[in-house]
């Protein structure tokens, strides 16, 4: 079979205790949380590259297979039975899953996708925490990097970043009803202050690598920002 589609690191030969499930979003995690110090005592496995939401029939799902595209045909439903038989067979080491990469807009149809995937992971006594979607700047960051080039359009208002809090609010809302013990982070506090956003720091290193990933620096960055988060905002200590 061909195996070239997928996406699989792994920081140690042991049992995996945390798995990072979703697309390229999720994946783009693994740098940080492999150099941050909370997880310094965990084997970090990140494993496929589609949506980490249970698959349904979508019309993705039914496009034809295509060999440049990892989620098309039925290689999303494939992706989902071979982690999920990764994680009933991991019972007792897995301890956290990290979702990442879920839409901008969330219909009900996915936040119920959603939820189902969640209580399989839940079932199987896995602690869940979701990372809320990062800011698309749709820019290339090369430009904002560049001698004498301008920044400008590097940097955006709070606009995007206070229509993507609004629109969280229906998958925050649900699944913390029906699913109480989930976390959500929100991955922009990273990129915005209280008056803009910005692909890059204050001292023009780059956050993202494209117009829509972030890279190694971004990674360890916003891990570093997500330790932070633990320590202040959970009662429980979430990585041991």
């Amino acid at each position: 079979k061909d195996y070239r589609w997928w996406f699989c690191m792994m920081n140690k030969s042991k049992k995996p205790t945390v798995i990072l499930l979703g697309n390229s979003f999720a994946n783009q995690l693994y740098p940080g949380l492999l150099h941050n110090k909370l997880f310094s005592n965990e084997t970090i496995l990140s494993i496929g590259t589609c949506d980490a939401a249970k698959v349904g029939k979508t019309p993705l799902f039914d496009k034809p297979l295509d060999p440049t595209f990892p989620c098309a045909g039925d290689r999303p439903l494939h992706q989902e039975k071979f982690i999920n038989n990764i994680i009933k067979q991991n019972v007792g080491s897995l301890k956290y899953a990290i979702i990442a990469g879920i839409p901008n807009l969330q219909s009900e149809d996915y936040i119920y996708r959603l939820k189902s995937r969640i209580d399989f992971l839940e079932k199987n006594h896995i602690k869940v925490i979701v990372f809320l979607p990062h800011l698309l700047f749709n820019k290339d960051v090369k430009s904002c990097i560049r001698p004498f080039s301008s920044a400008t359009g590097c940097i955006s208002d709070l606009k995007e970043r206070n229509a993507l809090i609004q629109s969280n609010q229906a998958v925050i809302k649900t699944i913390s009803k029906t699913n109480p013990s989930v976390v959500f982070f929100d991955p922009n506090d990273l990129f915005c202050d209280s008056k803009k956003c910005s692909m890059i720091d204050t001292n023009g290193l780059p956050f993202y690598r494209d117009h829509a990933h972030i890279s190694e620096y971004g990674s360890i960055k916003l891990v570093g920002l997500f330790q932070k988060w633990v320590e202040k905002n959970l009662s429980e200590k979430i990585i041991t």
